[in-house]
């Protein structure tokens, strides 16, 4: 006997085990151990031929009177008679005419096929492979068929609990290993699952695509992976999408024309405002119209309409760093923000966007905040909507805004 490997279960499981003595024809035993039995099973020329077990319900005088045929007290008395060991149980009962050869046989290679299907279905504990074993004299094949009970013994190990822990997120990925692999011992299910593996779905798509219950489509997964007609990956991570150029900056506003404006204190380099007459550019009220509607809280929108000749004139005067502009309302709608849209351009940080409004809706001129961050105060209080009077003072973030009428 000379030691060949030993590992945990836990890794490689008993099916990979039996799988690697089958396929190298090895005439080996492999002891299975874990803290509560030990189970060894002896390979000539890679076929199982003899299974022994320490688990009682997997011991030939447990089975024989198990099944009433003979009692433990005749079997003790027969191996007293032969001063056999537990071992020599056989001959013992054979020697003693309790059992004939026949009906030993029989009931070892069914003992022998229930310690292996046990075994085959072990989750933890390890395992050692020794070569170089001569099996007993009474050994036999004990199952012709063997692929048969590996696969029988592997959908014995399908229990809810260790399906959940094998496929813990159901993203991964299945993908076929090998189409040369037989699968001639395979189910329904099983098949089906394999049909579906293209290497791209994950096990979630398989369960709703196999229309198969959801345990039953997990448990065929686990034996076309411990068969490795199918590799279980990892979730693949959704590739980042390529980062966009930044846009270029907005191109500098020209400064205002109105004569009237520059006598007053000219643009200071804080705001800019778009005047109406800028040549291929859009007036104050086609900007306006450009705005979001949903930031358009007035329900009598006046963006289309002009200010009549006859209305007062109304302007806004903002000051900062000591220079004052004043803005003439030219149109009826004027917006007012950090975004180049506006009508007036303002570059303070604590301002939104589109940050509020002022209509005139005809006698009258109002203010609407669009739900800024920092919000609209008119007169230090805090607005959504207010009619403007003359010489109320509007503040956005560090902004001060007097709005006059003439």
């Amino acid at each position: 006997m000379r030691f060949a490997i030993e590992g945990q279960i836990d890794n490689v499981g008993a099916a990979d085990i039996f799988l690697f003595l089958s396929q190298t024809q090895r005439t080996s035993v492999v002891s299975f151990e874990r803290a509560d039995q030990e189970t060894r099973v002896f390979f000539q020329e890679g076929l199982p031929v003899w299974c022994v077990s320490t688990k009682v319900q997997l011991q030939i005088e447990a089975r024989l009177a198990g099944a009433g045929a003979i009692k433990l007290r005749d079997i003790e008395t027969a191996l007293a008679n032969q001063k056999a060991g537990s071992n020599r149980i056989p001959q013992a009962l054979i020697a003693e005419q309790l059992a004939s050869e026949a009906s030993i046989e029989r009931d070892l290679k069914s003992l022998s096929l229930d310690a292996l299907r046990d075994v085959a279905t072990w989750t933890a504990g390890s395992f050692t492979v020794y070569d170089g074993v001569t099996p007993p004299p009474w050994a036999f094949t004990i199952a012709a068929d063997f692929p048969a009970l590996l696969v029988e013994a592997l959908r014995g190990q399908c229990v809810k609990e260790s399906l959940q822990r094998e496929f813990v997120s159901r993203k991964c990925i299945l993908r076929t290993r090998s189409a040369s692999r037989s699968s001639s011992h395979l189910n329904d299910a099983e098949r089906v699952i394999l049909a579906l593996v293209n290497g791209e779905r994950t096990v979630e798509e398989l369960v709703k695509r196999s229309g198969l219950d959801e345990l039953q489509a997990l448990g065929a997964m686990h034996v076309l992976c411990a068969l490795h007609l199918t590799d279980l990956l990892p979730p693949q991570r959704a590739a980042k999408p390529p980062e966009r150029p930044a846009p270029p900056p907005p191109p500098p506003m020209p400064p205002p024309k109105d004569p009237a404006t520059i006598e007053r204190g000219g643009a200071t380099s804080k705001y800019v405002t778009v005047p109406p007459d800028v040549k291929n550019g859009p007036g104050p009220a086609e900007a306006a119209q450009r705005i979001p509607e949903a930031l358009n809280r007035s329900g009598e929108s006046t963006a289309k309409l002009s200010v009549p000749r006859d209305a007062p004139q109304r302007m806004l005067r903002i000051t900062g760093d000591d220079k004052t502009e004043d803005i003439v309302l030219t149109a009826a709608t004027f917006a007012v923000g950090r975004h180049p849209r506006n009508d007036l351009v303002l570059k303070d940080p604590r301002i939104s966007s589109f940050h509020c409004r002022v209509e005139i809706e005809g006698d009258k001129c109002v203010i609407l905040d669009l739900k800024s961050r920092n919000g609209t105060l008119l007169n230090s209080a805090r607005i959504d909507r207010s009619e403007l009077k003359h010489n109320d003072r509007i503040q956005l973030g560090s902004t001060k805004i007097t709005y006059l009428e003439s």
